[in-house]
């Protein structure tokens, strides 16, 4: 990833948990932790990987994707774009988890 990228997602993932954290006012979504931001080459689509508590993902995820309109706006407000990118979220895998069968190789 270029610096630019690099900086780009730096930035979008601290106000994206600032707002998460601070201005969010579902209680479900306060609880989740952004852990990584990957933007896409074109700046179009941003894919926002998150953590929350066990037992809860399937919630989040429809918390977050009705929220995206709001949570879109209120990045606006904090960051000075020409475009806002399409937010795409993910529940980020526990880091003690196995890695999946795609990294194991060929059997």
């Amino acid at each position: 990833m270029s610096y630019r990228l690099e900086k780009y997602a730096h930035t979008l993932r601290a106000a994206l948990a600032d707002i998460l954290g601070r201005e969010s006012l579902d209680p479900g979504l306060r609880r989740l932790t952004v852990v990584s931001v990957r933007p896409a080459p074109d700046l179009k689509r941003v894919t926002v990987s998150v953590a929350c508590p066990a037992g809860g993902e399937q919630a989040a995820l429809e918390g977050l994707r009705g929220a995206a309109g709001f949570l879109k706006k209120l990045l606006a407000r904090k960051m000075i774009l020409r475009s806002m990118p399409e937010l795409v979220f993910e529940i980020a895998p526990p880091p003690d988890a196995p890695p999946g069968p795609a990294a194991a190789g060929p059997q």
